[in-house]
């Protein structure tokens, strides 16, 4: 599921959505005179609606692929097969708090006086 709209949106011709990574934040914050005094990585958190969700921006995505005859066409009805079937089982995970997925990053950064 995590890399279904990336990759619908490459086939679409559009730049993907991905967060920043920590890297680069912290290289930039240094370069621009910063500090990072402090940093915390957490689990990242999804619900079953989040997932949908995602899924959802997915099938969208597929739709802007242009074409549809051919290898193209072939890869469209692939993508909207998954699309389909991981819905199907984001919409059948049982109600909880979510689900553990990756991680994200909290930085505290301060620029000297």
């Amino acid at each position: 599921a995590e890399a279904l709209r990336p990759a619908a949106m490459l086939f679409g011709h559009q730049q993907p959505y991905r967060e920043v990574p920590r890297w680069w934040v912290e290289e930039e914050l240094t370069h621009l005179g910063f500090h990072v005094e402090s940093a915390k990585v957490f689990p990242r958190r999804v619900t079953s609606e989040k997932i949908v969700r995602n899924l959802n921006w997915a099938a969208e995505e597929i739709e802007k692929i242009p074409g549809c005859k051919g290898l193209v066409g072939e890869l469209k009805a692939e993508l909207r097969t998954q699309q389909q079937m991981l819905r199907a089982r984001a919409e059948s995970l049982p109600p909880t708090k979510g689900y553990f997925f990756g991680e994200d990053y909290a930085l505290l950064a301060r620029r000297p006086l």
